[in-house]
């Protein structure tokens, strides 16, 4: 994105066909959903029957343990990006130097990379700004940030902690480990213009008409009506189901319901102009057959 928005043209390949339906769009419709269907189906993932892949505990097995659907990776356009849960955790500094650490391996092309962590770090702190990374520093092992050091604290603290989670973390404790709220580019606090969701998705599931209303908040939130537009907000019947749904008490509808007057305003006026200009002409076009 910085070096599109410096001048120059990027091309990105993807693997596995698309499932948006215009990327030119700003804000592209997709076929993914909420539906468990499609998720048991491996929606979005490289199919294991065209694509097996292949297991194995140590090189010397002749026959693998497992072929097909192991360790399934998406293939699609987005790759992990339409998938993922958001974790961001950072490479350690041993990452970008195993064959100097751990030296060569027959059968292994393994080479350092040609940077080391701290090259990068601005840059990571550079990519969580942008995208809003919920955490905690001082929550962090030591042993985590002597591989991977922080000269900041998170953009956000850390989101609400499922019960779950923090069951597991407690008996984590008593054996003597150290959990701690992990990395996520999830909004737990208002960020760079965007209020708080816990991404439960009951917004989804509740909309009869199948909407995103999440992305026709934000839009209308910035005020990018004609967005709004291509995102089908004429099909939203101010029904108020995502907004009672919302956890969040975000006020979807009446959010909906200002981008939908301010739409039919902007139409009016192009109605309108439209009218005097076809006026305008019919006069002129008189004018000269006199």
């Amino acid at each position: 994105m910085a070096l599109s928005n410096a001048g120059w043209d990027v091309v990105v390949l993807e693997k596995g066909r698309t499932h948006f339906t215009n990327l030119e769009s700003s804000t592209p419709t997709t076929l993914y959903s909420n539906d468990e269907l499609k998720m048991n189906r491996g929606f979005g993932q490289a199919l294991p029957e065209l694509e097996p892949r292949t297991f194995r505990y140590r090189e010397s097995q002749e026959q693998p343990v497992a072929v097909g659907d192991v360790n399934t990776i998406p293939g699609a356009v987005g790759g992990g990006t339409t998938l993922w849960d958001a974790k961001t955790p950072r490479y350690w500094d041993i990452d970008f130097k195993k064959r100097s650490l751990l030296g060569p391996f027959p059968g292994a092309d393994a080479v350092d990379w040609p940077f080391a962590y701290e090259n990068l770090a601005p840059y990571y702190d550079a990519a969580e700004e942008l995208m809003g990374v919920a955490g905690d520093t001082s929550a962090l092992p030591d042993f985590t940030l002597g591989h991977a050091p922080r000269t900041r604290q998170f953009p956000m603290p850390p989101g609400i902690q499922m019960r779950s989670s923090l069951l597991l973390a407690d008996g984590a404790r008593q054996a003597g480990l150290h959990p701690y709220p992990f990395m996520e580019a999830i909004n737990s606090v208002p960020y760079d213009g965007r209020p708080p969701c816990i991404h439960c998705g009951h917004c989804l599931d509740a909309c009869p008409v199948f909407l995103n209303p999440s992305l026709l908040g934000d839009l209308a939130r910035v005020g990018r009506y004609d967005d709004m537009t291509d995102a089908h907000l004429a099909d939203c019947m101010l029904c108020g189901c995502c907004g009672y749904a919302c956890p969040s008490n975000i006020p979807l509808v009446q959010r909906f319901r200002v981008a939908k007057a301010l739409l039919r305003e902007e139409d009016a006026r192009k109605q309108a102009k439209e009218r005097a200009e076809a006026a305008r002409n019919k006069a002129e076009t008189s004018k000269a057959a006199v």
